[in-house]
C-alpha cells in the first residue's frame, strides 16, 4: 500500500514527508499570484474609469517597478537559498506559473469590467444631467417670453384705455 512518486511529490502512507513539499508549493502560488496580481493591479487603478491600456506606458517610474517587482519576485521564488531557506517555497512546474498568470489576469479583467461599468454608468449620468440643464435653459425661456408676452399685454390695454 506504500508507493511514493519523486517527480510529483505523490504520497501513501508509510513514513513519507510530503507534506510539507506540498505546503511549500501552495505557499509559492499564493505568494506568486498575490505578487502578479498587485503587480497588474498597479496598472488598472491607475484611473477610476479610463481603460487600462490608455497611457499605460507614460510613467516610466511606475514600468522601472513593475519590473523591478517581477524580477524580484523570480528571484526569490528561483533561488535556492532564498526560496527553501527564508521563504519555504519549492519549485513549482511550468504548467503552475500558467495557473499564477491566469489568476493575475483574471482579477485585472473584473477590476476592467467593472470599470467598463462605471464608465457607462457615469455617460448615462451626464446625458441626464445635459437633458436636465436644457429643460432648464427652456423652463428659462420660456418665463422670458411670458414675461414679455405679459408687459406687451400690459402696454396694449393700457394704451387702449387712453384711446377710449
Amino acid at each position: 500500500m506504500t508507493s511514493y512518486e519523486n517527480s510529483t511529490v505523490y504520497c501513501e502512507g508509510g513514513d513519507y514527508d510530503c507534506v510539507p513539499a506540498g505546503l511549500g508549493r501552495a505557499q509559492t502560488m499564493v505568494f506568486l499570484g498575490l505578487a502578479f496580481t498587485e503587480v497588474l493591479r498597479a496598472y488598472t487603478v491607475r484611473h477610476f474609469t479610463e481603460p487600462v491600456f490608455a497611457r499605460m506606458l507614460s510613467n516610466g517610474y511606475m514600468q522601472l517597478a513593475a519590473c523591478m517587482s517581477v524580477i524580484l519576485t523570480v528571484l526569490v521564488s528561483n533561488v535556492p537559498v532564498i526560496m527553501d531557506d527564508i521563504f519555504g517555497f519549492e519549485y513549482i512546474p511550468w504548467y503552475q506559473w500558467f495557473v499564477v498568470g491566469a489568476v493575475a489576469v483574471n482579477n485585472a479583467f473584473w477590476g476592467e469590467i467593472l470599470k467598463a461599468y462605471l464608465r457607462r454608468k457615469d455617460r448615462a449620468q451626464a446625458r441626464w444631467d445635459h437633458m436636465k440643464s436644457g429643460f432648464e435653459e427652456i423652463l428659462l425661456e420660456i418665463r422670458h417670453v411670458r414675461h414679455h408676452v405679459e408687459r406687451l399685454e400690459a402696454g396694449g390695454a393700457h394704451r387702449g384705455l387712453k384711446r377710449e
